[in-house]
């Protein structure tokens, strides 16, 4: 016999982000949470009020507004909200994560320990990762202990209003999408004033340091923008140590798994480093004729 098995079919990253409202709501409904009890908080209410979940070890400070118009807002244990925040629905502050007088848009889920601050549009965001300062991040999807400096930026949206491509496997792909923001894998950091330019990809271990300019469209893992160039400014095992104090000062440890992850992940990613950097040398020299 056969029955449907629900879900969705997730072919790109893109697909996450643009599901992820839909899939907040879905959750909350699925999860029973407007049937279970709610903390109270001091928060002004936009919308019904059996769309705000609270849990009981949350912290909420007064002036934070909740907005369930379109959708739940929920917000886990031990998080906690400060004021001039305002949420959202659909959009999830997952266990522990702080949000510090931020904008949080529709769409949006923080992962656990979290720390987000500034403006965040439809974005997913995973554990440990840090947007504590102002900027604007859209339509992106964060891996794991990502750290973005202040003032870091992404575009969302192209000035043509065109349809947005993203470079994959080395590869321009159509997403069909008229607002796609960045893709950041793990371990991930951005100095002060980072600028994410539409579409872009940003893999593991990265380092961007801002030279006045969009930051490149696509970046392997483990290379570095440093004064305008592509380059590959550090060892693995330097980026694992830094990565172990990352972790360390969140009471978290570097194991033997995670070791042997990325090292398997430097190693599968040589050859496409390679390669990106060889055509940055060659479009330097190109600008330099």
């Amino acid at each position: 016999m056969c029955v449907p098995a629900g879900g969705t079919m997730i072919e790109y990253p893109w697909d996450l982000v643009e599901h992820n409202a839909a899939q907040l709501a879905r959750d909350f409904i699925e999860l029973g949470l407007a049937a279970k009890p709610s903390a109270t908080a001091p928060v002004a209410l936009v919308g019904r009020a059996d769309r705000l979940w609270l849990d009981a070890t949350a912290r909420v400070e007064p002036m934070v507004l909740a907005d369930t118009t379109h959708g739940p807002v929920v917000i886990d244990r031990g998080a906690v909200v400060h004021a001039f925040s305002r949420l959202e629905g659909p959009c999830y502050v997952g266990p522990h994560s702080q949000v510090h007088g931020a904008k949080i848009r529709a769409g949006t889920t923080l992962g656990p320990q979290c720390r987000v601050g500034g403006e965040v549009e439809a974005v997913i965001i995973h554990g440990h990762s840090n947007k504590y300062h102002d900027g604007f991040l859209g339509h992106s999807y964060v891996g794991e202990w990502v750290n973005l400096g202040a003032g870091t930026h992404n575009s969302d949206l192209r000035n043509d209003y065109g349809e947005v491509s993203v470079v994959i496997g080395g590869e321009s792909v159509r997403t069909g999408l008229g607002k796609v923001g960045c893709f950041i894998g793990d371990h991930t950091k951005t100095g002060l004033g980072t600028l994410l330019n539409t579409g872009a990809t940003i893999g593991a271990f990265c380092n961007l340091l801002p030279a006045g300019r969009y930051a490149p469209k696509y970046m392997p893992a483990f290379t570095s923008w440093w004064n305008g160039a592509l380059c590959e400014a550090f060892t693995a095992e330097q980026l694992f140590a830094t990565a172990e104090i990352a972790m360390q000062r969140r009471g978290a440890a570097m194991t033997e798994a995670h070791r042997a992850l990325y090292a398997s992940l430097h190693a599968e990613s040589a050859a496409e480093r390679r390669r990106a950097l060889r055509e940055s040398e060659q479009r330097a020299l190109r600008r330099s004729a």
